[in-house]
């Protein structure tokens, strides 16, 4: 099931390029080799607190695959965010999951919004969600992108 997901995530990469597939090839292969490697040589750098680290994170399939992707994803170029699968992606589509609610739900509250625009770098986090505020004489939210150095203007 994680596996799955984790596979769901690639719908969005361009694999017509080859640096694509052999990113996904590395990290899904090193995924399984390297914790097979460490579950029969551990490694022993003396500190046994480092060790237990070192091995327990060396050991899980997923992690180490994850970090083979991510390292080769954000290293290797030639390759367009869109192509890497970055891009907003078409919000006009049908998903198969149309239940016609309203998800404001997983919004911040007011507050937590006001404070998360006034930090330059959250903006780049891919996991949070815009900002949405009520435009006055309109209906619903609107998303507006406010520049960094205007939200205090607006928000504050």
């Amino acid at each position: 099931m994680v596996g799955g997901v984790g596979l769901s995530s690639v719908q969005f990469v361009n694999l017509n390029l080859s640096r694509n597939v052999a990113i996904l090839g590395l990290a899904i292969m090193s995924g399984m080799a390297v914790p097979l490697y460490f579950e029969q040589y551990p490694l022993n750098t003396g500190m046994a607190e480092l060790d237990q680290v070192l091995n327990i994170l060396l050991t899980i399939r997923m992690f180490v695959g994850g970090f083979v992707g991510f390292l080769l994803d954000n290293t290797v170029p030639r390759a367009s965010r869109e192509q890497r699968g970055l891009q907003p992606h078409n919000t006009n589509e049908k998903s198969g999951f149309d239940d016609g609610a309203d998800h404001e739900c997983y919004s911040f509250p007011p507050l937590v919004n006001r404070i998360l625009a006034r930090i330059p770098l959250v903006r780049l986090l891919p996991f949070l969600p815009e900002l949405k505020i009520k435009v006055a004489g309109t209906t619903g939210p609107h998303k507006l992108i406010i520049p960094i150095d205007t939200a205090n203007l607006y928000l504050g």
